[in-house]
Protein backbone atom coordinates (compact mmCIF):
# COMPACT_ATOMS: atom_id res chain seq x y z
CA UNK A 1 0.00 0.00 0.00
CA UNK A 2 2.88 2.55 1.02
CA UNK A 3 4.42 1.61 -1.77
CA UNK A 4 1.26 2.32 -4.25
CA UNK A 5 0.88 5.42 -2.59
CA UNK A 6 4.36 6.70 -3.06
CA UNK A 7 4.57 5.86 -6.97
CA UNK A 8 1.38 7.10 -7.47
CA UNK A 9 2.28 10.36 -5.51
CA UNK A 10 5.78 10.72 -7.15
CA UNK A 11 4.26 10.31 -10.31
CA UNK A 12 2.00 13.77 -9.29
CA UNK A 13 4.82 15.55 -8.65
CA UNK A 14 7.13 14.51 -11.67
CA UNK A 15 3.54 15.73 -13.90
CA UNK A 16 3.21 18.70 -12.31
CA UNK A 17 6.84 19.58 -12.47
CA UNK A 18 6.39 18.85 -16.36
CA UNK A 19 4.53 21.78 -15.88
CA UNK A 20 5.45 24.52 -13.82
CA UNK A 21 3.29 27.34 -15.23
CA UNK A 22 0.10 25.66 -15.11
CA UNK A 23 -2.18 27.22 -12.33
CA UNK A 24 -6.00 26.69 -13.78
CA UNK A 25 -6.64 30.57 -13.76
CA UNK A 26 -6.43 31.01 -10.33
CA UNK A 27 -3.40 33.51 -10.26
CA UNK A 28 -0.73 35.19 -11.90
CA UNK A 29 2.38 34.17 -11.00
CA UNK A 30 4.97 32.79 -13.51
CA UNK A 31 6.06 29.71 -11.53
CA UNK A 32 3.45 27.79 -9.84
CA UNK A 33 3.89 25.94 -6.20
CA UNK A 34 2.10 22.78 -6.53
CA UNK A 35 5.16 20.74 -7.69
CA UNK A 36 7.09 22.04 -4.56
CA UNK A 37 4.47 20.82 -1.72
CA UNK A 38 4.41 17.81 -3.70
CA UNK A 39 8.08 17.10 -4.08
CA UNK A 40 8.11 17.60 -0.07
CA UNK A 41 5.05 14.90 -0.03
CA UNK A 42 7.12 12.26 -2.43
CA UNK A 43 10.35 12.60 -0.42
CA UNK A 44 8.64 11.66 2.90
CA UNK A 45 7.01 8.69 1.13
CA UNK A 46 10.44 7.91 -0.28
CA UNK A 47 11.76 7.85 3.21
CA UNK A 48 9.41 6.06 5.13
CA UNK A 49 9.24 3.12 2.20
CA UNK A 50 12.98 2.54 1.70
CA UNK A 51 16.50 4.27 1.89
CA UNK A 52 17.44 7.42 0.47
CA UNK A 53 20.20 8.21 -2.04
CA UNK A 54 23.40 9.47 1.07
CA UNK A 55 24.09 13.18 -0.89
CA UNK A 56 20.43 14.10 -0.25
CA UNK A 57 21.68 14.90 2.84
CA UNK A 58 24.13 17.24 1.60
CA UNK A 59 21.49 18.71 -0.71
CA UNK A 60 19.55 19.29 2.07
CA UNK A 61 22.06 21.02 4.09
CA UNK A 62 22.88 23.52 1.59
CA UNK A 63 18.82 24.42 0.89
CA UNK A 64 18.73 24.79 5.00
CA UNK A 65 22.03 26.88 5.16
CA UNK A 66 20.70 29.00 1.92
CA UNK A 67 17.17 29.75 3.67
CA UNK A 68 19.05 30.19 6.70
CA UNK A 69 21.01 32.86 4.90
CA UNK A 70 17.28 34.62 3.29
CA UNK A 71 16.22 34.93 6.76
CA UNK A 72 19.48 36.63 8.50
CA UNK A 73 19.53 38.51 5.03
CA UNK A 74 15.45 39.28 5.17
CA UNK A 75 14.40 43.15 6.09
CA UNK A 76 10.79 42.30 5.47
CA UNK A 77 9.03 39.08 5.36
CA UNK A 78 6.85 39.71 2.29
CA UNK A 79 5.24 38.33 -0.42
CA UNK A 80 8.75 38.08 -2.25
CA UNK A 81 10.94 36.67 0.38
CA UNK A 82 8.35 33.91 0.83
CA UNK A 83 8.06 33.15 -2.87
CA UNK A 84 12.34 33.43 -2.84
CA UNK A 85 12.06 30.52 -0.03
CA UNK A 86 9.83 28.30 -1.58
CA UNK A 87 12.11 28.83 -5.12
CA UNK A 88 15.31 27.91 -3.52
CA UNK A 89 14.17 25.42 -1.33
CA UNK A 90 11.40 24.19 -4.84
CA UNK A 91 15.28 23.61 -6.63
CA UNK A 92 16.45 21.23 -3.94
CA UNK A 93 13.71 19.44 -2.97
CA UNK A 94 12.66 18.79 -6.89
CA UNK A 95 16.56 17.69 -7.38
CA UNK A 96 16.46 15.23 -4.46
CA UNK A 97 12.53 14.05 -5.16
CA UNK A 98 13.84 13.43 -9.03
CA UNK A 99 16.67 11.61 -8.58
CA UNK A 100 15.09 9.33 -6.25
CA UNK A 101 11.45 8.95 -8.50
CA UNK A 102 14.32 7.72 -11.31
CA UNK A 103 15.94 5.20 -8.85
CA UNK A 104 12.55 3.53 -7.55
CA UNK A 105 10.84 3.30 -11.24
CA UNK A 106 13.28 4.51 -14.01
CA UNK A 107 13.12 7.79 -15.99
CA UNK A 108 9.20 8.03 -16.80
CA UNK A 109 10.75 8.99 -21.01
CA UNK A 110 6.73 8.24 -22.32
CA UNK A 111 5.44 10.57 -19.46
CA UNK A 112 8.42 13.20 -20.47
CA UNK A 113 7.57 13.01 -24.27
CA UNK A 114 3.56 13.05 -23.63
CA UNK A 115 4.30 16.84 -21.79
CA UNK A 116 6.33 17.91 -24.53
CA UNK A 117 3.81 17.02 -27.11
CA UNK A 118 0.79 18.98 -24.88
CA UNK A 119 3.12 21.49 -25.13
CA UNK A 120 2.82 21.89 -28.72
CA UNK A 121 -0.49 20.72 -29.74
CA UNK A 122 -1.57 23.86 -26.42
CA UNK A 123 0.06 26.49 -28.60
CA UNK A 124 -1.21 25.07 -31.96
CA UNK A 125 -4.51 25.61 -30.20
CA UNK A 126 -3.46 29.13 -29.80
CA UNK A 127 -2.66 29.40 -33.14
CA UNK A 128 -6.11 28.55 -34.76
CA UNK A 129 -8.42 29.77 -31.87
CA UNK A 130 -6.26 33.10 -30.16
CA UNK A 131 -3.46 33.28 -27.93
CA UNK A 132 -6.23 33.62 -24.98
CA UNK A 133 -8.12 30.52 -25.24
CA UNK A 134 -6.15 28.39 -22.75
CA UNK A 135 -5.72 31.24 -19.94
CA UNK A 136 -8.35 28.86 -17.79
CA UNK A 137 -5.32 27.07 -17.56
CA UNK A 138 -2.11 29.40 -17.31
CA UNK A 139 -3.19 33.69 -17.30
CA UNK A 140 -1.00 35.05 -20.11
CA UNK A 141 1.72 37.70 -18.95
CA UNK A 142 0.98 39.07 -22.43
CA UNK A 143 -2.82 39.84 -22.96
CA UNK A 144 -2.41 42.80 -25.10
CA UNK A 145 -1.37 40.12 -27.94
CA UNK A 146 -4.32 37.66 -28.45
CA UNK A 147 -3.16 37.21 -31.97
CA UNK A 148 0.08 35.53 -31.31
CA UNK A 149 1.86 38.28 -33.61
CA UNK A 150 5.17 37.95 -31.20
CA UNK A 151 4.48 34.27 -30.08
CA UNK A 152 2.44 31.43 -28.94
CA UNK A 153 2.88 31.33 -25.20
CA UNK A 154 1.38 27.59 -25.18
CA UNK A 155 1.09 26.64 -20.98
CA UNK A 156 3.20 29.21 -20.29
CA UNK A 157 2.97 33.19 -19.30
CA UNK A 158 4.90 34.08 -22.29
CA UNK A 159 6.20 33.34 -25.32
CA UNK A 160 9.78 33.14 -24.30
CA UNK A 161 8.90 30.82 -21.46
CA UNK A 162 7.15 28.67 -24.36
CA UNK A 163 10.81 28.70 -26.08
CA UNK A 164 12.61 28.10 -23.04
CA UNK A 165 10.33 24.93 -22.47
CA UNK A 166 11.02 23.50 -25.68
CA UNK A 167 14.99 23.99 -24.99
CA UNK A 168 14.79 22.19 -21.75
CA UNK A 169 12.72 19.28 -22.96
CA UNK A 170 15.07 18.94 -26.03
CA UNK A 171 18.26 18.76 -24.09
CA UNK A 172 16.52 16.13 -21.64
CA UNK A 173 15.70 13.60 -24.71
CA UNK A 174 19.24 14.31 -25.85
CA UNK A 175 20.89 13.44 -22.29
CA UNK A 176 18.67 10.62 -21.94
CA UNK A 177 19.46 8.90 -24.95
CA UNK A 178 23.12 10.18 -24.68
CA UNK A 179 23.09 12.30 -27.72
CA UNK A 180 21.66 9.34 -30.10
CA UNK A 181 17.60 9.57 -29.71
CA UNK A 182 15.88 7.16 -31.84
CA UNK A 183 13.87 8.57 -34.61
CA UNK A 184 10.98 8.95 -32.93
CA UNK A 185 12.43 11.12 -30.50
CA UNK A 186 14.96 13.01 -33.08
CA UNK A 187 12.09 14.20 -35.31
CA UNK A 188 10.10 15.28 -31.45
CA UNK A 189 13.44 17.38 -31.51
CA UNK A 190 13.82 18.69 -34.77
CA UNK A 191 9.73 19.42 -34.17
CA UNK A 192 10.93 21.32 -30.76
CA UNK A 193 13.39 23.37 -32.54
CA UNK A 194 10.60 24.74 -35.64
CA UNK A 195 8.25 25.18 -32.93
CA UNK A 196 10.87 27.76 -31.02
CA UNK A 197 11.40 29.27 -34.95
CA UNK A 198 7.77 29.19 -35.93
CA UNK A 199 5.49 29.12 -32.43
CA UNK A 200 7.21 30.27 -29.69
CA UNK A 201 9.29 33.46 -32.07
CA UNK A 202 11.87 33.86 -28.97
CA UNK A 203 15.13 35.37 -29.93
CA UNK A 204 16.71 34.57 -26.32
CA UNK A 205 16.04 30.98 -27.06
CA UNK A 206 17.05 31.17 -30.74
CA UNK A 207 20.54 32.60 -28.88
CA UNK A 208 20.34 29.58 -26.79
CA UNK A 209 20.01 27.51 -30.28
CA UNK A 210 23.28 29.61 -31.42
CA UNK A 211 25.09 29.09 -28.49
CA UNK A 212 24.68 25.09 -28.25
CA UNK A 213 25.70 25.04 -31.58
CA UNK A 214 28.83 26.67 -30.85
CA UNK A 215 29.32 24.59 -28.08
CA UNK A 216 28.64 21.42 -29.49
CA UNK A 217 31.34 22.32 -33.01
CA UNK A 218 33.84 23.03 -29.56
CA UNK A 219 33.16 19.54 -27.96
CA UNK A 220 33.63 18.12 -31.78
CA UNK A 221 36.75 19.49 -32.48
CA UNK A 222 38.29 18.45 -29.10
CA UNK A 223 37.72 15.10 -29.49
CA UNK A 224 38.68 15.13 -33.05
CA UNK A 225 35.39 13.39 -34.51
CA UNK A 226 34.08 13.21 -38.48
CA UNK A 227 34.89 16.38 -39.66
CA UNK A 228 31.72 16.51 -41.37
CA UNK A 229 30.01 16.41 -38.10
CA UNK A 230 32.20 19.24 -37.01
CA UNK A 231 31.10 21.48 -39.70
CA UNK A 232 26.91 20.70 -39.39
CA UNK A 233 26.60 23.83 -37.01
CA UNK A 234 28.85 25.96 -38.60
CA UNK A 235 26.68 25.66 -42.05
CA UNK A 236 23.26 24.95 -40.76
CA UNK A 237 23.07 28.06 -38.43
CA UNK A 238 23.80 30.93 -40.24
CA UNK A 239 21.17 29.32 -43.66
CA UNK A 240 18.87 28.59 -40.89
CA UNK A 241 18.63 32.59 -39.81
CA UNK A 242 18.73 33.76 -43.26
CA UNK A 243 16.19 31.87 -44.05
CA UNK A 244 14.02 32.00 -41.08
CA UNK A 245 14.58 35.94 -41.50
CA UNK A 246 13.49 35.69 -44.86
CA UNK A 247 10.62 34.11 -44.18
CA UNK A 248 9.51 35.97 -41.30
CA UNK A 249 10.16 39.82 -41.71
CA UNK A 250 7.78 41.00 -39.69
CA UNK A 251 9.49 38.67 -36.22
CA UNK A 252 11.29 40.29 -33.63
CA UNK A 253 14.07 38.60 -34.26
CA UNK A 254 14.39 40.02 -37.72
CA UNK A 255 13.46 43.66 -36.29
CA UNK A 256 17.07 42.99 -33.72
CA UNK A 257 18.59 42.31 -37.00
CA UNK A 258 18.11 45.20 -39.05
CA UNK A 259 18.64 47.83 -36.01
CA UNK A 260 21.65 45.93 -35.51
CA UNK A 261 22.89 45.50 -38.92
CA UNK A 262 21.42 49.24 -39.17
CA UNK A 263 24.07 50.84 -36.44
CA UNK A 264 27.41 51.97 -37.79
CA UNK A 265 30.72 50.50 -37.26
CA UNK A 266 32.25 46.91 -36.81
CA UNK A 267 29.67 43.59 -34.78
CA UNK A 268 30.83 45.13 -31.95
CA UNK A 269 29.77 48.57 -32.17
CA UNK A 270 26.51 47.08 -33.50
CA UNK A 271 25.53 44.69 -31.05
CA UNK A 272 26.85 47.40 -28.28
CA UNK A 273 24.01 49.80 -30.11
CA UNK A 274 21.45 47.17 -30.18
CA UNK A 275 21.96 46.81 -26.56
CA UNK A 276 21.40 50.34 -25.53
CA UNK A 277 18.38 50.54 -27.87
CA UNK A 278 16.58 47.83 -26.92
CA UNK A 279 14.98 47.79 -23.32
CA UNK A 280 14.16 43.84 -23.60
CA UNK A 281 17.62 43.49 -24.52
CA UNK A 282 19.10 45.62 -22.30
CA UNK A 283 16.80 44.48 -19.29
CA UNK A 284 17.86 41.29 -19.81
CA UNK A 285 21.58 41.84 -19.99
CA UNK A 286 21.67 44.01 -16.90
CA UNK A 287 20.28 41.42 -15.13
CA UNK A 288 23.03 39.20 -15.75
CA UNK A 289 26.27 41.76 -15.22
CA UNK A 290 24.62 43.22 -12.52
CA UNK A 291 24.98 40.36 -9.70
CA UNK A 292 28.24 40.00 -10.78
CA UNK A 293 29.70 43.42 -10.21
CA UNK A 294 27.15 43.63 -6.88
CA UNK A 295 28.64 40.49 -5.70
CA UNK A 296 32.21 42.50 -5.89
CA UNK A 297 30.31 45.48 -4.56
CA UNK A 298 29.57 43.52 -1.31
CA UNK A 299 32.46 42.13 -0.84
CA UNK A 300 30.81 38.82 -1.17
CA UNK A 301 28.67 38.90 1.15
CA UNK A 302 24.97 37.93 0.52
CA UNK A 303 22.87 40.69 -0.62
CA UNK A 304 19.51 38.92 0.11
CA UNK A 305 16.24 39.84 -1.19
CA UNK A 306 15.56 43.05 -0.87
CA UNK A 307 18.84 45.48 -1.79
CA UNK A 308 19.56 44.30 -5.76
CA UNK A 309 17.20 47.68 -6.61
CA UNK A 310 19.58 50.00 -4.87
CA UNK A 311 22.02 48.11 -5.95
CA UNK A 312 21.14 48.47 -9.60
CA UNK A 313 20.82 52.40 -9.02
CA UNK A 314 23.98 52.33 -7.85
CA UNK A 315 25.19 50.42 -10.87
CA UNK A 316 23.32 52.37 -13.59
CA UNK A 317 25.76 55.50 -12.62
CA UNK A 318 28.57 53.19 -12.60
CA UNK A 319 27.68 52.54 -16.48
CA UNK A 320 27.31 55.79 -17.19
CA UNK A 321 23.47 55.23 -17.66
CA UNK A 322 24.08 52.09 -20.55
CA UNK A 323 22.09 49.97 -18.56
CA UNK A 324 18.93 51.42 -17.76
CA UNK A 325 15.78 49.31 -18.42
CA UNK A 326 14.05 46.90 -15.91
CA UNK A 327 14.52 49.17 -13.20
CA UNK A 328 11.86 49.08 -9.94
CA UNK A 329 12.33 45.67 -8.67
CA UNK A 330 14.47 43.82 -6.20
CA UNK A 331 13.35 40.54 -8.50
CA UNK A 332 16.74 39.12 -10.12
CA UNK A 333 16.13 37.58 -13.95
CA UNK A 334 18.89 35.28 -13.71
CA UNK A 335 19.09 31.81 -12.48
CA UNK A 336 22.95 32.15 -11.64
CA UNK A 337 22.70 35.87 -10.84
CA UNK A 338 20.30 35.34 -7.86
CA UNK A 339 22.60 32.87 -6.52
CA UNK A 340 25.51 35.23 -6.53
CA UNK A 341 23.80 37.99 -5.72
CA UNK A 342 21.76 37.05 -3.05
CA UNK A 343 23.88 34.57 -1.33
CA UNK A 344 27.09 35.88 -2.10
CA UNK A 345 29.70 33.45 -1.19
CA UNK A 346 27.38 30.73 -0.23
CA UNK A 347 26.17 31.14 -3.61
CA UNK A 348 29.15 30.61 -5.11
CA UNK A 349 29.50 27.59 -2.98
CA UNK A 350 26.15 26.26 -4.32
CA UNK A 351 26.78 26.44 -7.69
CA UNK A 352 30.42 24.72 -7.34
CA UNK A 353 28.78 21.67 -5.31
CA UNK A 354 25.94 21.59 -7.81
CA UNK A 355 29.10 21.34 -10.71
CA UNK A 356 31.04 18.30 -8.55
CA UNK A 357 27.73 16.58 -8.24
CA UNK A 358 27.02 16.12 -11.52
CA UNK A 359 30.59 15.74 -13.34
CA UNK A 360 31.52 13.00 -14.77
CA UNK A 361 35.00 12.25 -15.57
CA UNK A 362 33.48 9.06 -17.34
CA UNK A 363 31.44 10.91 -19.77
CA UNK A 364 33.06 12.85 -22.92
CA UNK A 365 29.93 15.29 -23.24
CA UNK A 366 29.67 16.34 -19.45
CA UNK A 367 32.14 18.91 -18.74
CA UNK A 368 30.54 20.66 -22.03
CA UNK A 369 26.81 20.22 -20.59
CA UNK A 370 27.60 21.59 -17.52
CA UNK A 371 29.16 24.91 -19.59
CA UNK A 372 26.44 25.53 -21.61
CA UNK A 373 23.77 24.73 -18.43
CA UNK A 374 26.12 27.68 -16.78
CA UNK A 375 25.79 30.03 -20.06
CA UNK A 376 22.08 29.09 -20.31
CA UNK A 377 21.47 29.88 -16.48
CA UNK A 378 22.62 33.37 -16.36
CA UNK A 379 19.60 34.34 -18.72
CA UNK A 380 16.22 34.94 -17.80
CA UNK A 381 15.47 31.81 -16.49
CA UNK A 382 14.09 31.70 -12.24
CA UNK A 383 15.10 29.60 -10.00
CA UNK A 384 11.82 28.35 -9.66
CA UNK A 385 11.92 26.80 -12.98
CA UNK A 386 11.50 23.14 -12.36
CA UNK A 387 12.73 21.56 -15.90
CA UNK A 388 16.06 22.86 -14.47
CA UNK A 389 16.47 20.52 -11.72
CA UNK A 390 14.98 17.79 -13.31
CA UNK A 391 17.81 18.02 -16.10
CA UNK A 392 20.45 18.18 -13.66
CA UNK A 393 18.81 14.76 -12.13
CA UNK A 394 18.81 12.77 -15.23
CA UNK A 395 22.33 13.54 -15.45
CA UNK A 396 22.95 12.84 -12.00
CA UNK A 397 21.29 9.58 -12.90
CA UNK A 398 23.13 8.86 -15.83
CA UNK A 399 26.14 9.49 -13.81
CA UNK A 400 25.27 7.17 -11.18
CA UNK A 401 24.16 4.13 -13.22
CA UNK A 402 26.27 2.27 -15.90
CA UNK A 403 24.60 2.60 -19.44
CA UNK A 404 23.15 -0.74 -19.23
CA UNK A 405 21.30 0.05 -16.79
CA UNK A 406 20.61 3.83 -16.89
CA UNK A 407 19.27 2.85 -20.64
CA UNK A 408 16.06 0.88 -18.48
CA UNK A 409 13.59 3.64 -18.70
CA UNK A 410 10.13 3.58 -17.33
CA UNK A 411 10.97 0.04 -14.75
CA UNK A 412 12.26 -0.06 -11.67
CA UNK A 413 16.42 -0.19 -12.17
CA UNK A 414 18.48 -1.84 -9.90
CA UNK A 415 19.69 1.00 -7.38
CA UNK A 416 22.94 -0.21 -5.88
CA UNK A 417 25.44 2.15 -7.04
CA UNK A 418 22.90 5.09 -5.71
CA UNK A 419 23.56 4.61 -2.10
CA UNK A 420 27.39 4.39 -2.07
Amino acid sequence: MLLFLTKNVAGLFFIFALFPFVSFGTNGMDSQPHYIFLAILSFIFFALSGLVFRKALDLIIISMIILFTLILKTTNLDFDFFRAVASYFGFFIALIASIIYFERFGIPVKTIVIANIIYIFAALIQWFFGGLVLDFLVISNTPLDPTMKVGAISLTPEHTFFGIVLYFFSWIHFVIYDYKPPKLIALLIIINILSIFFLAKSSMVIVFLVVSAFVFFIRNIKQKVNLKLILIPVILVPIVLYVYILILPTSRFHNLFHIGSGAGGGLFDQLSELIFIDGSINDRLLNVIFPYYGFVFNYGMPGGLHSFYDMSIILVEYFDGYFWAGLGSNKILSFIGSFIYELGVIGIISILYIYWFVKDNNNPNRFFELILLFIVLNSAIAVAFSLVPILIAIMYYKKSNPPSRSQNYDSSPSSENIYQ
